[in-house]
């Protein structure tokens, strides 16, 4: 597997408080839950055959909700605050759509880069030289 899931099951010693009940629902199991709510099937489907997915094919074993690019920018931008750690989450999915959403989201963040460096005066950002 590709996670440890010992590591989040709650504790099963008497008197000991669960670690699931205090801790909030995280971000990327948020993201996951709107993933498949928005889950088409047929949609699904379609990808498989597109991106082939067959064994012995270039995107064998490779997994999809179903859900359209459009829909991930707007998932993209409601999560927009997502810590890097979701975001990492994401990008090691089995699923085609959180991997893709996850390079939406870091794509988002370069380019947000891009317009705070561009309205702080050039002084602030200046490379340093390199010598050869």
């Amino acid at each position: 597997p590709r996670f440890a899931p010992h590591s989040i099951l709650p504790s099963t010693k008497p008197d000991t408080p669960c670690y699931l009940e205090s801790v909030p629902r995280s971000i990327t199991s948020q993201i996951r839950a709107e993933l498949r709510s928005m889950a088409n099937p047929e949609i699904a489907a379609h990808a498989q055959g597109f991106f082939k997915t067959a064994k012995g094919e270039y995107g064998a074993g490779d997994r999809f909700h179903g859900v359209r690019v459009p829909a991930l920018r707007s998932i993209a931008r409601r999560f927009q605050s997502a810590d890097l750690g979701a975001i990492q989450n994401l990008l090691r999915s089995a699923f085609h759509e959180e991997r893709l959403l996850a390079a939406i989201m870091l794509r988002t963040r370069f380019e947000k880069g891009d317009e705070i460096r561009s309205r702080t005066p050039a002084s602030n950002h200046q490379e340093t030289p390199v010598h050869t």
